[in-house]
């Protein structure tokens, strides 16, 4: 008897999911002898099976054998809503794409698979829709590398602009070749020989050309932009372990070439430069006629002190310090004044035996930063939420790994401007509270729709003695 029950309740579950199943299909007028994939956004909140009060958008992917896009379709996409908008691919005999054709629009097709004809496309105008595609073609080789992509329009077909690719070998004397010694500094070595590096040649369509030349690692040598007879030259110079450690932009490429040299004086001003530990973290950073930035981290990789040319001048004792959570997030960071002076490499040493290294000093804090909730610390008190009219009042307590408040120093003074961030459910960002010094509140409300559309701002500025809006 249990069993018969059972059969008959699976039944009418059955009939009921295939019932609801075709009222589905029945909202959309698919072609069923042909493969597709449809998928349902609704743009209100509304249950699958709710009234059809809520707005929805379909869209259609209609496939060939191989699983490749012959069309894709908006059913009622079109600016009016009675038409669908209609996407069409072709392949060439290899099967790649060959043309992506502009959408067209198609009254009363209902999300069915449209026919191709050239005549869809009249709405380009009769001297256009021959035209009205995406064209891509592709080398004649195993590899079948894209050669050449043109854009739609018959001014860019009948005036054969498009984008052309050439691919082949470096020549002779063509590109220098550069190499980072063992202690770090960079060495001139002649030219790579002819058929050691990869050039890729693309023309745009004004004629204008760039080479990228590759190694067998696939990495970036060299990247040159040509105009006419004028050329811009970038080198990329790596050590052994594959680490970036030079990148020479043009004036300086053009004179390290004029002497062939690898003159100090010209890297320093003109040069970037980077130096890496055992463990591949970058230690060092030069930018162009800056001196070079120091970092320091800790056992668990994380960046605990930093100093840059100008910290280094007004006081060696002098650095930027950076404190975390259990989860790697910075909570502090700020300046601290060492008690003792100490070297770069002697504060890796020492942090390298901490998880949590911070040297002996005096600190100075300049920013405190509050995750996953709105309880005061020891340092920071979130601003009370403020509802208003038109906005979301409910906002989450417990905003699992976003930013909740900042508390951020004014530089050279004692004051601090203060932010606090109020979530929905969904981690959007709903209410922003910022408190500037002497200048009172300033409230930012955020509305969205069900999509995650931004619908409306109102920002507030609370004074003294007024409230503007």
């Amino acid at each position: 008897m249990k069993t018969i029950e059972m059969k008959r309740t699976l039944s009418i579950l059955c009939l009921l999911s295939f019932s609801l199943f075709m009222n589905g299909q029945q909202a959309t007028g698919y072609t069923k002898t042909r493969n597709y994939t449809a998928e349902r956004t609704y743009m209100d909140a509304s249950s699958q099976t709710g009234s059809g009060a809520a707005r929805i958008v379909n869209d259609i992917v209609y496939t060939d054998g191989f699983g490749r896009k012959e069309q894709e379709i908006q059913v009622g996409g079109s600016p009016g809503g009675n038409a669908d908008l209609v996407l069409s691919y072709t392949y060439n005999m290899m099967g790649q794409v060959e043309k992506e054709y502009l959408p067209y629009a198609k009254t009363g097709n209902n999300g069915a698979f449209d026919k191709f004809s050239p005549e869809r496309w009249s709405v380009y105008g009769t001297g256009e829709q021959a035209y009205a595609y995406n064209l891509t073609q592709y080398e004649d080789s195993p590899l079948m590398r894209v050669s050449r992509k043109m854009g739609p329009g018959k001014a860019w077909h009948a005036s054969d602009k498009s984008v052309r690719v050439t691919y082949g070998m470096n020549s002779t004397n063509e590109v220098r070749c550069y190499k980072v010694s063992s202690s770090g500094s960079l060495i001139a070595s002649g030219f790579y020989g002819a058929g050691k590096l990869e050039v890729i040649v693309e023309t745009d369509e004004d004629g204008h050309r760039s080479k990228t030349y590759t190694d067998s690692n696939e990495r970036t040598l060299l990247t040159v932009s040509v105009n006419g007879e004028d050329s811009l030259a970038t080198y990329y110079v790596y050590d052994d372990r594959n680490c970036l450690r030079y990148v020479l932009p043009p004036e300086a490429s053009h004179r390290l070439a004029e002497t062939d040299t690898t003159d100090i004086s010209v890297l320093h001003s003109l040069a970037y430069s980077y130096e890496y530990d055992k463990l591949n973290r970058m230690i060092s950073k030069r930018l162009p006629g800056c001196a070079p930035i120091y970092m320091v981290y800790d056992r668990g990789d994380r960046l605990v002190l930093s100093q840059d040319g100008t910290r280094r001048t007004a006081d060696t004792k002098k650095w930027s310090y950076f404190l975390y959570d259990s989860h790697d997030r910075v909570i502090e960071s700020g300046e601290i004044l060492l008690s003792a002076e100490q070297t770069c490499g002697e504060l890796q040493l020492a942090a390298w035996e901490s998880e949590h290294y911070l040297p002996s000093g005096t600190r100075t804090p300049l920013q405190y930063t509050v995750y996953d909730n709105y309880k005061p610390t020891e340092n920071v008190t979130a601003h009370p939420f403020v509802a208003a009219v038109g906005y979301d009042t409910p906002y989450t307590l417990y905003p699992s790994g976003l930013t909740t408040s900042t508390k951020t120093r004014l530089l050279g003074t004692g004051d601090w401007l203060t932010e606090t961030i109020y979530y929905d459910d969904r981690s959007r960002v709903i209410q922003t509270l910022c408190h500037y010094p002497e200048k009172g509140l300033r409230y930012r409300h955020t509305a969205y729709d069900f999509t995650g559309n931004v619908l409306r701002k109102q920002e507030s500025q609370y004074l003294e003695r007024a409230f503007y809006r």
